[in-house]
């Protein structure tokens, strides 16, 4: 099986669009039941989509020759807004989620017949609060009555999401998804302020295919010096 996986090297918040009163003012997704953060398959859709629009950008610049071969792929892999059961991307995301072992093992703890703790502490193990006043963007000084707060999860946590195919995929398309996996380096609020800095791979089984299926992407199909 094919996987993602994604290491937080700067603390995140990945959220929900909400709160809880009296808490946070950003909260993230958890699962209730164990108190464990995950990211929603749909929103690493997104960041990887976003990611393989710069690619497809350069190359309008840099290599336009390829382009053409390139979107079709991109279409193949991700499908369009509003696409149709048979239109839709050859691929589908799952949640992002800690390593398997660990759920197993927390899961137990937490709903096991002795349950040993409780979801909101492994939430609080997982995941911290963090509270920052807007900044005037004229005085760069904090502005009054704008203190809020938001759930973040910790660096250092790893995420783990499975790719499903729906239909076969071919061998450029793996390579473009690695080429924009490997260019994700951001994502979550605040990414324009040091905070969701990421580490990102596609696994295939345990091994790490990004260097080589994304080097293989530039090698073949990206004539000049493209940064992705």
């Amino acid at each position: 099986m094919k996987r993602i996986r994604i290491k937080l090297l700067s603390d995140g918040t990945f959220g929900r669009g909400d709160g809880v009163p009296g808490i946070v003012d950003d909260e993230i997704d958890y699962d209730i039941a164990t108190g464990l953060p995950f990211l929603k398959g749909r929103t690493l859709k997104g960041l990887i989509v976003e990611e393989c629009s710069n690619i497809l950008f350069s190359v309008s610049r840099f290599a336009p020759g390829s382009l053409s071969a390139l979107e079709a792929s991109a279409g193949r892999l991700f499908g369009a807004p509003g696409s149709t059961e048979h239109e839709e991307g050859s691929l589908h995301f799952g949640e992002a989620l800690v390593d398997e072992a660990i759920r197993i093992a927390i899961r137990h703890a937490v709903t096991g017949a002795r349950r040993i703790v409780q979801p909101v502490e492994i939430l609080n193990a997982f995941t911290g609060v963090r509270r920052r006043s807007a900044i005037d963007e004229v005085s760069d000084a904090p502005k009054d009555e704008t203190l809020r707060s938001a759930r973040i999860v910790m660096r250092g946590i790893e995420l783990f999401a499975p790719i499903i195919e729906i239909r076969a995929v071919e061998d450029l398309d793996w390579q473009l998804l690695a080429a924009s996996i490997a260019g994700l380096r951001r994502g979550g609020k605040n990414r324009n302020r040091g905070a969701g800095k990421l580490e990102c791979a596609l696994l295939d089984d345990t091994t790490d295919q990004t260097a080589t299926w994304s080097s293989d992407f530039l090698k073949r199909h990206v004539k000049q010096a493209v940064s992705l």
